[in-house]
């Protein structure tokens, strides 16, 4: 680390700066046996007793972006950079938080400045293809990519995300064959897995589509999305059952995600389990209150269930958001509102 005004290192420290670096090294220790929260506190210390310590900064905010508490993490890199401006890591960092923050052209540039400070860097190539990816700027992303593959041909995840993006561009075969490069590279890549499911779903290979996102599971069973989407494929196949499960399995990964709950209870109601759907729904509608359909489905759950006031309300709710209500279905409640 270069010994200028912006660091303490490699000068004579005083008992406070000690002490700081003290309990950033305390911190890294917890974060390699994996306690989060002690981890936390030892780099919360460390900034309190010793603010101009950058490296504690930047991995506290890496702890907070973690924990999906993005403004704080973004408080301390850019309070990091202030102290180091030219540290490329937690420019990159910065930009991951901005990016998952929804601030994408902000995310954009410091990934740029990070590139600029060490132009060797692959993560922060990737993750401006990310953020290229997000803004619907597919030739911006694939141009990083490919730079950063050309010096790092045998790179499977960067193979992976081209395939990705050729993907959303619509260029089915060029992705299938970038994921088949990936897989030859890193048989147990699982993003690849997932991402030859999706092209299988858009070829119709529904087989084919099952089994790569099984295979992607089995190597990753924290991929909420590849429950959710086998759970889409059951569904499609009316294996209802199936897809209920597949469904729990996700909501309990991402249990903010109103439409996997919405696809659980649609589930739920297929197989006329009406206690389960209306569970499903209502959290559904809780999460995304403008979610109409949502709103109809936990009314006919709650009509069969024989909660009338409930059911009125939410049909009502959901006429008023544009649902297409069968008239028969209005007169069904106000007839057993009446008796």
């Amino acid at each position: 680390m270069p010994n200028d005004e912006r660091t303490i290192y490699l000068k004579n420290l005083n008992p406070l700066q000690t002490l700081g670096c003290f309990f950033n090294n305390l911190g890294n220790s917890y974060v390699e046996v994996g306690d989060a929260e002690a981890a936390m506190m030892a780099f919360a210390r460390a900034v309190e007793v010793t603010p101009t310590l950058g490296e504690a900064r930047t991995n506290l905010g890496n702890l907070f972006l973690r924990s999906g508490r993005l403004g704080e993490a973004i408080e301390e890199y850019n309070a990091a950079l202030q102290i180091n401006p030219k540290d490329a890591k937690t420019r990159n960092n910065l930009g991951n938080a901005l990016g998952e923050a929804g601030r994408d052209s902000e995310a954009v540039t410091e990934y740029l400045y990070a590139l600029e400070l060490d132009p060797d860097y692959v993560d922060a190539y990737r993750n401006l293809a990310i953020a290229y990816t997000r803004q619907g700027k597919y030739p911006e992303a694939l141009s990083q990519l490919k730079r950063v593959a050309a010096g790092a041909p045998k790179n499977a995840e960067i193979q992976s995300q081209m395939g990705d993006v050729y993907t959303r561009m619509g260029d089915i075969q060029t992705a299938v064959a970038r994921f088949n490069t990936a897989l030859k590279l890193e048989p147990n890549l699982a993003e690849a897995y997932f991402g030859l499911a999706v092209c299988y779903n858009r070829l119709g290979r529904t087989e084919d589509e099952i089994a790569a996102y099984s295979k992607a599971l089995s190597l990753d069973p924290q991929m909420a999305a590849a429950w959710a989407n086998l759970g889409n494929v059951y569904f499609t196949r009316q294996r209802y059952e199936a897809a209920a499960e597949h469904y729990r399995r996700a909501a309990a990964l991402r249990p903010d995600d109103a439409s996997i709950h919405y696809n659980l209870g649609s589930a739920c109601l297929r197989q006329e389990d009406f206690g389960s759907a209306a569970k499903a729904y209502a959290r559904a509608v809780e999460l995304q209150p403008e979610l109409g359909d949502g709103h109809y489905g936990l009314a006919y759950a709650c009509y069969r269930l024989g909660q009338l006031e409930s059911a009125w309300a939410h049909l009502t709710k959901a006429r008023d958001l544009g649902v297409a209500v069968p008239p028969e279905q209005i007169d069904a409640i106000q007839r057993a509102l009446k008796k």
